[in-house]
């Protein structure tokens, strides 16, 4: 390498503009130049430091674009055009989602755990894209999520989310969920709640021995208390009186014997009346699902029978930053900061920036 010449070169960091100059060398047989002193330093290319993007993504994915402005203005004194903080989370948010699916949790014991549990979920996001009647369409989020609890009782969560087909991210759910240690779990509890989609991808991904479906309790009560309101709608207490012995029969025995409850309940009426209808919606819903619906044994060996833990994901992960007053987005925008508010969720924000995403995007 031949020395070239000298050139300044500015970028703005937490504490203002810093300038400095250095040697710009290169090959005289293919033309090649390089600047050794960037790379030592690791500067990026663009005119933002590390630590400034860090800090302009951590509010992105917290915030809107405009509060996170606001936010870097009075903080740090540093003023920054919203296009600028979009195009960094553009930069960095595909570097964040290949992050999280190859990196295992830190939090991940070596020997694995004794249960795994798996869920997904779908959260509905305003885009940008006029649907024929003239109004901004919503898109679906795939959210997935895997937790566990440590021998203390202590929870361990992460989660995943994707705009995407079922079909989609069906694999990368189970690609993802090995690499939070699926295969060395003792056992695996896949929740969902009643769409067809999750239980799809059940069971395509999620159907080896080790593996026992478990159909949400509260969805499934949230069905009940509908047919009973529907059977009884002038009678509050009746309600609460036979959705309260439903689901003892739920606890106890398990959902099979609650359809047969429910079946008997059905005879009492007239084929096609509106009593019968509305139970045999309800027959309708849970015949299928009668395998996932055993919550005697579940609690027996003290698993969660509840999604709670994976619709919180969803609110955590999509319905706090993406569905704010006003909002609406392109695929690509909202990907990009759900995977970078995702990577802040799972703990892994400081192990992300030390890979040095703004260097690997580039």
């Amino acid at each position: 390498m031949n020395k070239i010449r000298l050139r300044s070169r500015q970028l703005l960091t937490p504490a203002g503009w810093v300038t400095w100059t250095r040697r710009v060398y290169g090959c005289p047989q293919c033309g090649l130049r390089v600047i050794p002193l960037d790379d030592v330093l690791g500067v990026p290319r663009g005119q933002l430091s590390p630590r400034l993007a860090n800090v302009s993504m951590d509010y992105v994915q917290v915030q809107s674009y405009d509060q996170a402005m606001a936010q870097l203005a009075r903080h740090h004194g540093v003023t920054l055009p919203k296009r600028t903080l979009v195009n960094l989370s553009w930069e960095v948010g595909p570097v964040a989602a290949g992050f999280e699916e190859r990196v295992a949790p830190a939090d991940w014991p070596k020997d694995g755990v004794d249960r795994l549990y798996v869920g997904c979920d779908g959260v509905m996001a305003c885009s940008n894209v006029v649907d024929d009647e003239g109004r901004l369409a919503w898109r679906e989020v795939k959210v997935g999520c895997c937790f566990w609890y440590d021998v203390s009782g202590a929870l361990h969560k992460r989660l995943l989310g994707r705009i995407e087909s079922a079909e989609t991210f069906g694999p990368r759910l189970r690609a993802w969920a090995e690499q939070c240690g699926l295969c060395k779990a003792k056992e695996v509890v896949f929740i969902g709640d009643g769409a067809e989609w999750i239980w799809n991808i059940a069971s395509a991904y999620f159907n080896d021995a080790r593996t026992t479906w478990v159909l949400d309790w509260y969805h499934l009560s949230e069905h009940l208390w509908e047919a009973a309101q529907k059977l009884w709608e002038d009678d509050p207490m009746h309600q609460s009186e036979h959705v309260g012995r439903w689901q003892e029969i739920l606890a106890k025995q398990g959902g099979r014997s609650l359809w047969r409850r429910l079946v008997s309940h059905q005879q009492r009426f007239a084929e096609g009346s509106t009593r019968y209808q509305v139970l045999d919606r309800l027959l309708g819903y849970l015949g299928p699902r009668l395998d996932q619906t055993d919550y005697a044994a579940y609690r027996e060996r003290g698993w969660c029978i509840g999604s709670g833990a994976v619709e919180s994901s969803g609110k955590q992960l999509v319905v706090q930053r993406a569905k704010g007053p006003g909002m609406h987005w392109t695929p690509e925008g909202l990907q990009a900061v759900l995977s970078l508010r995702a990577i802040a969720l799972n703990g892994d924000w400081k192990r992300f920036w030390k890979t040095e995403p703004l260097r690997t995007a580039a």
